[in-house]
């Protein structure tokens, strides 16, 4: 429990029975067990992910976001749909690999193949120069950068 300008009907119930420096006791006990959970769980990847699955809602949106493109990347395979979708969220992943400080020196093993035949086969469909397309010069770029580190 935060103490925040947004009161909950809990911490107006604690404050009107308690005194001010109970509450102010009780801020201090939370905050000591919040850090003392927090340095529980940066000890490990799992409980890390324990304790944002458990304790906290931050990351919520971006779970959800994740499962959804995961879902929807299979469901693309599935269907054989455009790759425009795969080829995106693949040259962002390059891309993040590319400017991860520092950088592995070995990334991107597990899913270039596929990046490079998704550019292709979307160069291909477009029976255009790249461009004229901002995504695919985008993701041109990208690949170039990848393929030219040393």
């Amino acid at each position: 429990i935060y103490f925040t300008q947004k009161q909950t009907m809990l911490e107006k119930f604690i404050k009107s029975i308690l005194p001010a420096s109970g509450v102010e006791q009780l801020k201090k006990l939370v905050e000591g067990i919040t850090n003392s959970t927090l340095r529980v769980a940066v000890s490990s990847r799992l409980l890390s992910s324990l304790y944002y699955t458990l304790l906290s809602k931050d990351f919520s949106r971006e779970n959800q976001a994740v499962i959804y493109g995961k879902l929807k990347y299979i469901e693309d395979l599935q269907s054989n749909l455009e790759s425009q979708y795969l080829l995106r969220r693949n040259i962002h992943r390059l891309e993040k690999g590319i400017i991860m400080k520092p950088r592995r020196d070995i990334f991107a093993l597990d899913y270039i193949e596929e990046t490079v035949k998704c550019y292709e086969k979307s160069v291909l469909e477009k029976g255009k120069d790249i461009s004229e397309s901002t995504e695919l010069q985008w993701a041109h770029d990208v690949l170039e950068q990848y393929f030219n580190i040393a």
